[in-house]
């Protein structure tokens, strides 16, 4: 099995927006305030290239995942992402993620990061 963790090109939008949908929907499913990826990814995918490095994750050739998603391979993605933040001089990485994402709380702990904000949230109309 060959992997390879690049960064985002044009070429690979499709993939990038599918993958968006599918983090989107998946929040949707934990999260009730959070809207279905089709309403969301247009906007949110621009956001994405527009302020973000984007990592792509491909597995014998095939893109299966970027540095925001919940994949398989947390530990290279979150290697990457903090050997970026060091080649552009940050001193810091701050990674968000659902508190239910239980995965990708215990990857970024073993990564020795630590809490550092909490954010609460209440539906006002239920």
């Amino acid at each position: 099995m060959k992997i390879i963790v690049r960064d985002y090109e044009p070429k690979h939008l499709r993939d990038l927006e599918r993958f968006v949908i599918g983090l989107q929907d998946y929040e949707s499913k934990i999260e009730t305030d959070r809207l279905s990826g089709n309403q969301v990814y247009e906007k949110y995918t621009k956001e994405l290239l527009e302020l973000n490095k984007v990592f792509l994750l491909e597995v014998d050739s095939k893109v299966i995942g970027f540095c925001a998603a919940r994949v398989e391979h947390d530990d290279e993605l979150i290697s990457k992402v903090e050997e970026y933040a060091k080649s552009i001089n940050q001193r810091y990485v701050k990674l968000n993620v659902l508190y239910k994402n239980e995965t990708m709380r215990k990857a970024i702990i073993k990564h020795k990061y630590r809490e550092h904000e909490v954010i609460y949230i209440k539906d006002l109309l239920s």
